[in-house]
């Protein structure tokens, strides 16, 4: 049986099938943080603006950090691979 190892990243859900699938909202949400960081905002700035937005990370926390940020940002790339 497949096991999944670890948390499902930002922009994800688990599908019946136990492969990964596209949340939109969350792949939206994505996007804007990669057009933020793109464009020089911070990780800091980027993570009070989704706070500011009231939006929720992956783990139910209303304050994001910088360091989820950047986590977030370091696995959409490598769900992109």
């Amino acid at each position: 049986a497949n096991h999944r190892i670890g948390d499902i990243p930002f922009g994800w859900s688990l599908a019946a099938d136990g492969k990964l699938e596209p949340v939109a909202a969350e792949q939206e949400i994505l996007d804007l943080i990669r057009e933020l960081r793109e464009s020089g905002v911070s990780l800091r700035r980027i993570a009070e603006q989704l706070t500011d937005l009231g939006i929720v990370t992956k783990k139910g926390n209303a304050k994001w950090s910088h360091s989820t940020v950047q986590s977030v940002l370091s696995r959409a790339r490598l769900m992109a691979a």
